[in-house]
């Protein structure tokens, strides 16, 4: 019984690890497909009347699940792209510097004359170019240890209890 238990513990702790380096994964496929995003639209914007038709045609799977995409999307022809823009990146809040970074972007989306436009988009994706690798290699050194100490910890919890 007390072995069960145990394992238990284990499989617990070591179920959080996976959970916590999921969850970093996914924050960088999220900055990541924003990125691709930013990069899309200032690639489509000059031969496009409308924003929402490069958005149409623009998928990601992690902007699409954290609900981003669908919200930009809306078709409330009484909203602004701009402002769906705005409401779309509440999102991504909990990240205040790529939240930061495109606040800045959205408040001149569909506003402002194409030449300015491009200039913020391609000001924005270099910040978030910087932000997305500063995200891949914190991933990468320490999705590991997340795995690890999760195994662990339960193994120490297990310890302690016997």
């Amino acid at each position: 019984m007390k072995i069960a238990a145990c394992a238990l513990i284990i499989i617990s702790c070591y179920s959080f690890g996976l959970t916590v380096s999921k969850k970093a994964k996914l924050r960088v496929e999220e900055a990541d497909g924003m990125l691709k995003l930013l990069e899309y639209i200032n690639l489509r914007i000059p031969t496009l009347h409308y924003l929402e038709d490069i958005v149409d045609e623009f998928e990601c799977r992690a902007l699409t699940e954290n609900g981003f995409l669908q919200a930009l999307r809306s078709r409330n022809v009484f909203v602004p792209f701009n402002e769906r823009f705005s409401t779309a990146i509440k999102c991504f809040e909990d990240d205040k510097e790529l939240y930061r970074s495109l606040k800045t972007v959205s408040e001149g989306l569909g506003t402002m004359d194409l030449e300015r436009q491009q200039k913020a988009l391609s000001a924005c994706t270099e910040e978030l170019k910087a932000t997305v690798n500063t995200l891949k290699e914190d991933y990468n050194t320490k999705s590991k240890c997340y795995k690890s100490l999760g195994a662990l910890l339960g193994m120490m919890i297990t310890v302690l209890l016997i």
